[in-house]
């Protein structure tokens, strides 16, 4: 499955069935570019986020 993520009003209304896909990929954590070519993480797995969250070596400038 090809991933838009973020990419207009498509993905919104299934960000669920992305979620789900990228951890039946064994993607919990994946590398995406935005359509503003941002380079972000997208996070589907609730334990890898809340550890991501609380990790202090993790920040948006770094």
């Amino acid at each position: 499955m090809t991933l838009e993520l973020f990419d207009g009003p498509g993905y919104w209304g299934q960000a669920h069935r992305y979620a789900k896909a990228l951890r039946e990929q064994a993607r919990s954590v994946d590398r995406v570019t935005l359509p503003t070519g941002v380079r972000a993480w997208v996070i589907a797995d609730y334990a890898d986020a809340l550890a991501a969250l609380t990790d202090k070596r993790l920040s948006k400038d770094g």
